[in-house]
Order: C-alpha cells, then structure tokens, then sequence
C-alpha cells in the first residue's frame, strides 16, 4: 500500500512540475497494462480517457477562440500605461515574422507544394489557411493541434490513418 501510494503522489508531483519523462514513463506502465489485459476489462478506462481526450479538446478549443481577446486586453493595457511608442518594437517583431512567414509560404512550401504535391500553391493555401490563422493568433503549436487535425482530414482530404489520432 505505501508504494501504491508512493507511486500516485509521484504521478501528481510530477503533473504538477511540468516533469513530463516521469509521466511518459507512467502512461507507458499504465498503456502497457491495458494492452495485455486486454479485452472488456480495460473498456471503462478505455472510454473514461476517451471522453476525457473530447473534453480536454473542447476545453483548448475554448481557450484558443478567447486568446485574441486577452491579447488585445494586454496591448490596451500596455498601449494605455506606457503610451502607444510602447508598441512600436512589437510592430517591427511582427512585420519582421510575417515578412518571413511570406517568404516561407511563397518560396519553401511553393516549391514543396508543386514539385512533390503537383498542386498549385494558391489552391493548397486555400485549403491549410485556417491552420496558420490560429497558430499566428495564438503564437502556439500545441494549440494549433486540434486545428491542423482538422483540417488535414476535412479540407485536404488527408486519410485519418495517416493523420496523428490522439488514441
């Protein structure tokens, strides 16, 4: 019983440190478990993480669409206590990354995008654009998940088995 417990105080310390190698090695212990047990054993669990993998989607979609809200709070906020010359060395940040950006779609992804995927670049910007929306608006990957996901199996017709699937 005290390993037992041990071992869980462990699990939330480290969930709660940001220590991901402990809780890797623990999924790993606990997927590893459900996989031999097999069968209608594991079911429950099965679809407890399941549901809890819908939620916590929703819950990051959510999070996402407020984000360009709490930017604009922050920018009044600064632009208000500091004066709007505040923002000027953010603005050339900006523009010096959409410039880049620009540069990356138009010269790396063009010829990526017409030489291997034998489609125009405007059409596959057409299709991937709500992808960057939210990675720019939200300046974060891990956020712009969900989205990519859907958009490789809705838009560009990528097949699921070839798409990341969180299961």
């Amino acid at each position: 019983m005290f390993f037992q417990g041990s071992i869980l105080l462990f699990l939330l310390y480290s969930l709660s440190e940001n220590k991901m190698i402990p809780v890797v090695i623990f999924s790993l212990f606990v997927s590893s478990a459900m996989i031999l047990e097999g069968g209608e054993k594991t079911r429950p669990v099965k679809e407890f993480i399941d549901s809890l993998r819908d939620i916590m989607s929703r819950v990051t979609k959510h999070v996402i669409e407020l984000v360009p809200y709490g930017v604009i709070a922050i920018m009044t906020s600064i632009s208000a206590h500091f004066g709007l010359s505040s923002l000027l060395p953010l603005t050339k940040v900006l523009l010096s990354i959409y410039v880049a950006y620009i540069l990356q779609i138009v010269v790396v992804q063009g010829i990526l995008v017409a030489f291997i995927g034998k489609v125009s670049l405007m059409k596959f910007i057409k299709k991937i654009y709500p992808t960057p929306v939210v990675a720019f608006t939200t300046q974060t990957s891990i956020g712009t998940l969900l989205v990519t996901l859907r958009v490789l199996t809705k838009r560009v017709n990528v097949s699921v088995r070839y798409v990341y699937k969180f299961n």
